[in-house]
């Protein structure tokens, strides 16, 4: 009775196969037909299996890791970006960098700060001129304006996280913000991308962004950094007619 049962099934599995193949609707793994092949090692991938090359779109997206100098002292952060393309050689693209709090030497004019903290942000709409875009390089220039916000804290006075006073632990704590500044910033550079394969490319920017307008602490050299940043970009293409 078991042979006779076996027997049945692989003829019904030899039988579909030919089938589903007239009806194009689906590929049977060649193992379930023949099993003994496969498990022998002779068995081959299906034939339907279609492998889709990645084609880029106008848009495209940058993230990076960023080193930005000024003259109080050395940032670490990040730089994020989605870009646009809007002709054959010109990408429009929103940015947004920020420059983590770090520790500085003056309290730049701002009375009773012990430990002075600076930390730098900023959302920039971008224009990138390129003047090399082949199948390896792209390099080109780089302008912006957009918003710039600086901030000033104090690590000598600790403020609790919210949502954690009176809860009976020992809570967390951040530096207290004394000031912030909010102000128009511009940027002018370069920008460079190696194309490592057709759907990751690297890329570097190097900027000078300046604060312009008042500050509520500092000078605007203290607010206007240089700006490095080295990531992975989403691939755009420009497309006639898209």
């Amino acid at each position: 009775m078991k042979t006779t049962l076996l027997a049945l099934l692989l003829a019904g599995l030899a039988w579909s196969q030919p089938a589903a193949a007239q009806r194009g609707a689906r590929c049977v793994p060649y193992a379930a037909v023949y099993p003994w092949v496969y498990v022998a090692g002779r068995h081959q991938p299906c034939a339907d299996t279609v492998d889709r090359p990645f084609v880029p779109s106008r848009w495209g997206a940058f993230f990076g890791l960023a080193v930005l100098a000024s003259p109080r002292t050395g940032f670490g952060g990040a730089e994020v970006a989605g870009s646009y393309r809007v002709a054959p050689r010109l990408q429009a693209s929103l940015a947004g960098t920020v420059a983590l709090p770090t520790r500085i030497g003056s309290s730049l004019g701002v009375a009773d700060v012990g430990k002075p903290m600076l930390g730098l942000y900023s959302l920039t709409g971008r224009a990138h001129a390129f003047l090399l875009d082949n199948a390896r390089f792209r390099a080109g220039l780089l302008g912006g304006l957009g918003a710039g916000v600086a901030t000033l804290a104090d690590r000598s006075q600790q403020v609790a996280e919210r949502g954690q006073q009176g809860c009976g632990c020992e809570p967390a704590t951040h530096a207290k913000t004394v000031a912030t500044s909010v102000g128009l910033v511009g940027l002018a550079g370069a920008a460079a991308t190696y194309k490592l394969r057709p759907d990751l490319w690297l890329t570097a920017h190097a900027y000078y962004q300046q604060w312009a307008g008042a500050t509520r602490f500092g000078r605007q050299a203290d607010l206007s950094p240089w700006v490095l940043s080295v990531g992975l970009t989403m691939p755009d293409a420009w497309r006639a007619g898209r």
